[in-house]
C-alpha cells in the first residue's frame, strides 16, 4: 500500500525491484559481455527484469535502448522485420539486411532487447552472431526459455518473484478488476497463500488477480486446487506461449 507502481513504456510491464538487477547491471556494464540471455521458466519475470534494467540505464547507451518482442516470429525473415520495426528502420528495397546492418553500425553504443526468443532460437542464432560482428558497441539482451548456444553468450538464470514483489504485483493487477482492491490485514494472509501456491510466478499471479472481477480472494484460494483450469485464459487473441 502506498508504493508507486512504475511501468515499462515499451511493454507495459510492472517494474519491480529485483535482486537480480544488480547482477544484470554488473554483467552488462562492468563486465565485458555483449550477449546476455535471461534464462528461466515462462512467467518467471524475465521481461520485467530486462525492462527494469533498460529503464534505469537509458542514458548509458548513446545509440539508444530498443525493445523488440519476438513472440510472434517464426523465421529469420520475420525476425529481421520485427527488429527493423522496433528500431524504426523502414526495410525497403532489395537489400533489407544491408539497411539494418548500416543502421546498427551508425548508432554507436546501443542495447537491443530481444524478448521471447525461445520459439525462434534457430532462426535468431545466425542473425545475432552477425549483428555482434558488425560493431563492438552493440549489446544484446535476450529473454528466453532456451539458450542460443553461441560462443559469446553468457547466461543469467531468473528466479520467481519474492513474496513481497508477488503481493505488489497481485494488488496492482487486482485493481484493474476492482479499483478499491487493497491488500490489508484482513486479506494479506489469504493473498500470501495464493501467491505462494502459485510459486510467485508473475504470469500466474497476473492471471489469478484477473479473476478478482468475479471471485473474492477466499474463493480464489479455494479454486486453486484446480489452478491450471482456473488460470487458463479464454481470450481468443491470447498468444500460444501464454496459453501454454
Amino acid at each position: 500500500k502506498g508504493v508507486e507502481i512504475e511501468r515499462c513504456g515499451a511493454c507495459g510491464a510492472v517494474l519491480l525491484d529485483r535482486g537480480e538487477l544488480e547482477e544484470l547491471a554488473a554483467q552488462l556494464i562492468t563486465g565485458d559481455i555483449r550477449l546476455l540471455t535471461l534464462l528461466g521458466a515462462g512467467g518467471a519475470g524475465k521481461t520485467r527484469l530486462a525492462c527494469r534494467y533498460a529503464v534505469q540505464n537509458l542514458n548509458r547507451y548513446s545509440g539508444g535502448t530498443w525493445f523488440c518482442d519476438l513472440s510472434e516470429t517464426h523465421d529469420s525473415d520475420e525476425i529481421l522485420r520485427a527488429v527493423g520495426t522496433s528500431l524504426g528502420v523502414p526495410l525497403t528495397g532489395n537489400n533489407p539486411d544491408e539497411q539494418l546492418d548500416a543502421y546498427i553500425r551508425s548508432r554507436g553504443s546501443m542495447l537491443l532487447i530481444l524478448d521471447n526468443l525461445e520459439q525462434v532460437v534457430d532462426g535468431a542464432r545466425e542473425a545475432i552472431a552477425h549483428w555482434l560482428s558488425l560493431t563492438t558497441d552493440l549489446r544484446i539482451l535476450t529473454t528466453s526459455r532456451a539458450r542460443l548456444r553461441l560462443p559469446q553468450e553468457e547466461l543469467m538464470f531468473v528466479d520467481p518473484l519474492s513474496v513481497d514483489e508477488a503481493l505488489l504485483l497481485f494488488q496492482d493487477r487486482g485493481r484493474k478488476q476492482r479499483k478499491d482492491f487493497e491488500i490489508d490485514e484482513n486479506n494479506k494472509e489469504i493473498v500470501t497463500e495464493i501467491v505462494e501456491r502459485l510459486d510467485c510466478m508473475s504470469l500466474a499471479i497476473e492471471l489469478a488477480a484477473a479473476r478478482l472481477g468475479v471471485l473474492s480472494t477466499t474463493d480464489l484460494l479455494e479454486h486453486l486446487s484446480a489452478r491450471f483450469k482456473l488460470l487458463r485464459d479464454q481470450h481468443q487473441d491470447q498468444a500460444a506461449r501464454q496459453a501454454t
